[in-house]
């Protein structure tokens, strides 16, 4: 498995821990996907999907490279009642999560830092409210890893 595929599942595992039952206010974590996988109204909801933007080197040496990986996490789910609270509770979730995240001890992740967040167009008579958080994920690809 390549390098950025163990990175991207390590944060698609971390998301599937969102729920209430492990002191989050919301279930976000039931269906995380990718976001080459297909999402209709038959996808389980609560829903997470998981994109990689574009990477960048950030630095190089003769036996590494320092690579910044922008992770895009939509978080969507059902809402009654307040939609602004609905989409706090999910921006928290994720954003607590992640940074919780990256206290772990991973062999792939150097770090996690939070970029930015933004709420999803909310159609009147909609049921479903969501929100994006960017993530940019920093890790090294050396020659000697398994699938440099």
């Amino acid at each position: 498995m390549l390098k950025i595929e163990r990175v991207l599942n390590e944060i698609k595992s971390a998301l599937e821990q969102i729920l209430i039952v492990n002191g989050y206010k919301t279930d976000i974590g039931t269906s995380v996907v990718f976001n080459d996988e297909k999402i209709d109204e038959n996808s389980i909801f609560p829903i997470t999907v998981v994109a990689e933007l574009s990477d960048s080197v950030l630095s190089e040496t003769k036996t590494s490279m320092r690579i910044n990986l922008p992770v895009e996490i939509t978080g969507i789910d059902k809402f009654t009642g307040d939609l602004r609270k609905k989409r706090y509770e999910i921006f928290h979730d994720i954003k607590k999560c992640l940074l919780l995240y990256r206290r772990s001890k991973s062999a792939d992740i150097s770090e996690i830092n939070y970029q930015s967040h933004v709420n999803s167009e909310h159609e009147n008579g909609s049921q479903f409210t969501g929100v994006k958080v960017i993530f940019n994920i920093i890790y090294f690809e050396r020659p000697g890893d398994p699938e440099y």
